[in-house]
C-alpha cells in the first residue's frame, strides 16, 4: 500500500481555541441583544410615561380653567349660600326642638291653678294683665292701698306653689297704686294636681 492510498487526518490543534472563539462571539452578540432589547423597554416605558404624564398635564390644565370658570364660580357660591341657609335652618331647627321641649315641659295656666291666683285676691284688687313666661308669672294690677298689694303678695307666697314671690314695682296713681308682682314657680304645674 501507498501513502497514497492512506487518507490523511489533519490535526488542528488550534480548533479548541477556534471553538471557544466561536462561542464567545454568540455569547457576545446574545448579551448585546438582550442589552438592547432592555434599552428598547426601558425606552418605551419612558416614552410611555412621558405620554402619560403630558396628558395628565393637560387634563389639570382643563380642570383648572373649568374650575376658575364664571359658570362654576357662580355655582360655587351658589353652593356655599345653601351651605350655609341649610346650617342656618338646622341651627333654627335645634332650636325650635328646644323650645318644642320647654313647651311641652311647660303646662299653660289650668283653671284650677287660676282658681288658686283668684283665690288668694284681696277684696279691691284689680288685675290689668297677667302672663306666664317659663316659670315667672308676671302680675299687674290696681289696688286702693299698699297694704292689700302686701297682703296679696304674703298670700301667693302661702299657696307653697312658688319659690319666690315680690314686688317688682309700684307706681302712685291719683287715688290708687298701679303694682307689678312677680312669682316664680317651683315647678311645673299640672292641670290635674291643682
Amino acid at each position: 500500500m501507498s501513502n497514497l492510498m492512506l487518507r490523511k487526518n489533519d490535526f488542528n490543534f488550534f480548533s479548541a481555541e477556534l471553538e471557544v472563539e466561536k462561542i464567545s462571539k454568540r455569547k457576545i452578540i446574545l448579551f448585546s441583544i438582550v442589552i438592547l432589547f432592555f434599552i428598547i423597554i426601558i425606552a418605551g416605558a419612558y416614552f410611555i410615561f412621558e405620554n402619560k404624564i403630558s396628558s395628565i398635564q393637560m387634563q389639570i390644565e382643563d380642570l383648572d380653567a373649568y374650575l376658575t370658570s364664571d359658570k362654576v364660580a357662580s355655582s360655587r357660591k351658589l353652593a356655599n349660600e345653601k351651605r350655609n341657609e341649610f346650617k342656618n335652618l338646622e341651627e333654627f331647627y335645634i332650636s325650635l326642638q328646644d323650645f318644642n321641649t320647654s313647651l311641652q315641659k311647660l303646662n299653660t295656666i289650668g283653671t284650677k291653678y287660676i282658681e288658686k291666683i283668684t283665690s288668694a285676691i284681696p277684696q279691691g284688687i284689680f288685675f290689668e294683665s297677667i302672663s306666664l313666661s317659663g316659670n315667672q308669672l308676671q302680675i299687674q294690677g290696681t289696688a286702693p292701698n299698699r297694704q292689700l298689694i302686701a297682703e296679696y303678695q304674703n298670700n301667693l307666697q302661702s299657696l307653697d306653689i312658688y319659690s319666690e314671690v315680690y314686688v317688682s314695682s309700684i307706681f302712685t296713681l291719683e287715688s290708687a297704686y298701679s303694682f307689678e308682682l312677680s312669682c316664680l314657680l317651683k315647678d311645673v304645674i299640672n292641670d290635674e294636681t291643682n
